[in-house]
């Protein structure tokens, strides 16, 4: 890419997409990728669709470039899209992907309850296997 777009601020990249410059938005799409991407990862905690989302999200912010209202804001408006594409991803692939560290915290209380429960239970029916042998 041609450092032509270096020093153009986002407001001109965007109005320039909308003319029909492509590389300005390749421009945008180079500036913004690694925010997008890190947006993305927070929701869904797997780099591959972490990047798949972001990619949805800069195609998205593309098809709907023409109604950004603040042109000069497009960065947070397509972080915020690959945000609410990657929620979505998340709740479409929930069993797929690992579990958050309140998810990890729960799963281990519920085990150590289970293991209470089963102690109990162990003594219960060794209880009733004496009880029988008698």
């Amino acid at each position: 890419m041609a450092k032509k777009y270096h020093d153009i601020p986002d407001g001109a990249l965007v109005s320039m997409t909308l003319l029909g410059e492509q590389d300005a938005y390749e421009e945008l799409v180079r500036r913004y990728q690694k925010p997008a991407l890190n947006t993305a990862y927070l929701s869904l905690r797997n780099r591959f669709l972490a990047e798949d989302a972001a990619q949805d999200a800069f195609l998205t912010a593309w098809m709907r470039l023409n109604t950004l209202r603040e042109p000069a804001r497009f960065g947070p408006w397509v972080c915020r899209i690959a945000g609410n594409t990657a929620r979505n991803m998340a709740k479409h692939y929930r069993d797929y992907l690992p579990p958050d560290e309140e998810e990890i915290a729960a799963l281990e209380v519920a085990i150590a309850e289970g293991e209470v429960k089963l102690k109990k239970l162990e003594k219960e029916l060794a209880k009733a296997e004496k009880k029988l042998e008698t």
